[in-house]
């Protein structure tokens, strides 16, 4: 798994590389990229947010009931009652659940974690569909929630991962682990 770990954080590299690329020839002054930067570090936290809540989401229709979602990692605050915001934003996050009655099913595994990855694509639609793509913060958008959604769908296990693997690891386990 060490190699999917290299591959999707030379992508995610290389996608706000081609991000910086983008919107540089939009610069018109010196202080152009420090905004540009801060509108990625604000978009990034929407965007683990629409992909925390879409694992929520299938896990409710699953018969879960949320325990809490969770963004970065670290000492953090809480924004309410299930929702902590940690003090390492770029780890991405992590949705706990209490367990339903029943074991959850290979099908279930697949729909709940690859309901995340779906929101992170419907986001990357939005972008394309409504948001005029030659602002910075519309490929913003598009460059965070597509990097997310690649990032999600290889498979890859780490101890700086939330929960120890990501989503792609958790489906590919899911069809093709022997039960």
């Amino acid at each position: 798994m060490r190699l999917a770990n290299f591959v999707t954080e030379l992508f995610v590299s290389f996608l706000l590389v081609a991000y910086f690329l983008l919107a540089g020839p939009s610069w018109h002054s010196v202080w152009d990229p420090c905004f540009t930067l801060l509108l990625v570090v604000l978009l990034w936290i929407p965007s683990v947010l629409a992909h925390e809540f879409g694992h929520s989401v299938a896990g409710r229709i699953l018969g879960y009931r949320l325990n809490y979602i969770r963004v970065g990692t670290g000492r953090g605050f809480w924004l309410g009652p299930r929702l902590k915001i940690g003090s390492n934003l770029f780890w991405g996050g992590i949705t706990t659940f209490r367990p339903p009655y029943r074991p959850l099913t290979r099908a279930g595994t697949v729909f709940l974690n690859g309901a995340g990855v779906l929101f992170n694509l419907a986001l990357v639609i939005v972008a394309l569909l409504v948001l005029p793509i030659s602002s910075s913060f519309g490929w913003g958008l598009l460059i965070l929630n597509l990097a997310a959604f690649v990032y999600n769908l290889i498979p890859a296990r780490s101890s700086r991962i939330p929960g120890g693997s990501n989503d792609g690891a958790k489906i590919w386990s899911a069809i093709f682990d022997k039960r």
